[in-house]
């Protein structure tokens, strides 16, 4: 990251601890069209030292001090979409001991393709974000889900590498059925999400989660067809209207950590389901699992060499959780509100009730 500018469809996005009073700042904020990146005012962003997190079923009241300064920045697109050919992408650098939280106001529209042209990748709508997180540093993506039109095409990859334990990452990666209200229902032509967790400290990848939707009969297919695509039709898509995966690692996010397997024994033990009034049991499925063992790089030995047992190698705690729910809204309540409602006391208020 520099002072170079800014291509057409890139952005760029770091923070760092102000030398003056150790609070977060932005130093370096720029996006160009179809890219729009919105600071939000950092005062309107904190919490005090004492709230209540309240899961619409039981109200706990603990002592939440912030652990991290943070930051809050609503990443736009002119139009609150893309189209076909957009080609978007996003650089962040999260600095040491500080957090920042990606929003966006409403879901992310892909646009149906422009019926002139042919199937080939011209027609695919791209979005790329490269995140960096340093020693002390907490990130959260938490934009809203990507809404896929009849007839569109679109791949996402989100990279985040971690330092080290210090680094924590909350990242949600979700979509919708698409317009509903339009009658659209799983009626794109092709979606391909993928989220990639890489630890800095050996430029290793960790972890990878990917969701790829492609419809069999998409070159035989019009760009404004409206039908369920042959894939939503096999998996019976047509119980759910959103599905979302949240990866969260670090051990900043400890307590978000354990307030999530806390639940999931819960649902274990118990067999119950949604423990939220504002959830009926029914309307949300999910799941948690941790993210893999660490271990050190393998390295081939040389002629002759004897390899010594390579050192411990410290572990990060982490959980893949994966989501499927009836409505866009539901899934959001249960996300946002319930399991993620310790993020508070990570980074601040980050719209979890917005």
């Amino acid at each position: 990251m520099g002072d170079a500018p800014v291509p057409p469809g890139h952005g760029r996005l770091r923070t760092q601890r102000n030398q003056s009073g150790g609070r977060c700042a932005i130093p370096e904020c720029a996006g160009a069209y179809p890219l729009k990146l919105l600071r939000v005012d950092q005062r309107a962003f904190e919490i005090s030292d004492s709230r209540a997190f309240d899961n619409g079923d039981q109200t706990d009241s603990k002592k939440a001090a912030v652990a991290v300064d943070s930051a809050m920045v609503y990443v736009l697109t002119y139009g609150g979409g893309v189209v076909s050919g957009d080609a978007v992408s996003l650089d962040v650098e999260v600095g040491d001991g500080t957090g920042l939280v990606l929003l966006s106001q409403g879901s992310t529209k892909i646009f149906k393709r422009r019926r002139d042209t042919t199937d080939n990748l011209s027609e695919v709508a791209w979005w790329t974000i490269d995140c960096k997180v340093n020693p002390g540093g907490v990130l959260v993506v938490g934009m809203d889900p990507v809404a896929p039109f009849a007839g569109s095409l679109f791949r996402q990859h989100l990279k985040i590498t971690l330092a080290n334990h210090t680094s924590g990452v909350v990242a949600i990666d979700w979509v919708t059925s698409g317009r509903g209200t339009r009658g659209e229902r799983w009626a794109f032509n092709g979606y391909e999400s993928k989220v990639e967790l890489w630890l800095g400290e050996s430029s290793s990848l960790w972890c990878r989660e990917s969701l790829v939707l492609g419809d069999e009969s998409t070159k035989k297919s019009s760009a404004g067809a409206v039908h369920p695509t042959s894939y939503s039709t096999r998996l019976g898509f047509d119980l759910f209207e959103c599905f979302a995966t949240i990866i969260i690692a670090g051990d900043p996010c400890t307590r978000v950590l354990e307030d999530v397997e806390g639940m999931w024994n819960d649902v274990l033990v118990g067999g119950g389901g949604v423990k939220d009034k504002r959830v009926e049991r029914n309307e949300v499925v999910w799941s948690a699992s941790p993210l893999p063992r660490i271990y050190a790089p393998y390295r081939s030995p040389k002629s002759g060499e004897k390899l010594e047992p390579p050192a411990p190698v410290p572990q990060i705690p982490g959980l893949v959780v994966r989501v499927a729910g009836k409505t866009p809204e539901v899934t959001r309540t249960f996300v946002k509100g319930t399991l993620l409602r310790s993020l508070d006391s990570v980074v601040g208020d980050w719209g979890s009730k917005a």
